[in-house]
């Protein structure tokens, strides 16, 4: 399985975005969810983050395409696609400045809930931005999950116990 997670990811990654097709309707929706998410947006120096639960007593940054800041990364991204505003490119941008800090830390290999969909999320930002931090830290993504793959035994190994 994680063979073929390699191969999703590096798929979608080279895979070439859909025409821009807009309605003003859902583009102005898309606007007011846009405001309602940079209001819930935790700061963290000059990156921001998303709780999975924003409303929650002592909501923390997650980091996982499931419910957290890759999602909302990618929300930007659209919006900015959508509308052009560079506030909204901007915003993205500082979340998948957040994402790249997490990358040591998260030992999970998944898409939905691991580094894969870290990985995807920072592809699509260089894309757009053609900034080359969020390329170099995509690739620093495959390669921690190449590092813990079992090639023998296609078989993720997860995290070292006890890391050198």
């Amino acid at each position: 399985m994680p063979r073929l997670l390699i191969v999703a990811f590096t798929l979608l990654a080279i895979s070439s975005p859909a025409p821009k097709q807009t309605r003003p309707d859902l583009v102005s929706e898309a606007k007011s969810v846009g405001k309602w998410l940079r209001s819930v947006a935790i700061p963290v120096g000059e990156a921001r983050a998303w709780a999975g639960t924003p409303a929650a007593p002592k909501a923390q940054p997650d980091a996982t395409l499931y419910s957290g800041t890759p999602g909302v990364v990618l929300f930007f991204l659209e919006l900015h696609n959508a509308t052009g505003d560079a506030a909204d490119l901007a915003t993205a941008r500082a979340g998948a400045d957040w994402l790249i800090t997490r990358i040591d830390a998260e030992s999970s290999a998944g898409l939905y809930t691991g580094l894969a969909g870290i990985g995807f999320t920072l592809t699509e930002v260089w894309k757009v931005t053609k900034d080359q931090k969020y390329r170099d830290a995509a690739n620093r993504v495959v390669d921690r999950i190449k590092k813990r793959y079992n090639v023998s035994q296609e078989q993720y190994l997860g995290e070292p116990t006890n890391p050198s």
